[in-house]
């Protein structure tokens, strides 16, 4: 039971991470904000926020398991991440502006 919330823990910070680095990006920053340009001290805390939930994903990942397998788990944490926000921004960007702020 212990091993199942770490691992949804870890899924949760991967999704996270991933939104978060997704806001750096000036198209994405525009679909979620209406801003045309990315402010020019914006993107330095979403990075950092990104890169953290990340290690913390990795970290959630290598407790619930042995170290080949957690990190394994973790690139297909990332990589369900990565295409979960982008088809959210695809198709329901605004679901993403709880990230924005």
């Amino acid at each position: 039971m212990l091993k199942l919330i770490l691992l949804v823990l870890a899924m949760g910070f991967s999704l996270s991470g991933m939104a978060w680095l997704a806001l750096t990006k000036k198209a994405h920053w525009y679909q979620l904000s209406g801003e045309r340009s990315l402010p020019h001290k914006k993107p330095m805390p979403y990075r950092l926020l990104g890169y953290a939930a990340l290690l913390i994903s990795l970290a959630l990942c290598i407790l619930a398991d042995n170290i080949s397998i957690a990190i394994l788990v973790w690139v297909m944490s990332m990589t369900l991440a990565v295409i979960c926000i982008a088809f959210t921004l695809s198709f329901r960007p605004q679901w993403l502006r709880l990230f924005v702020r």
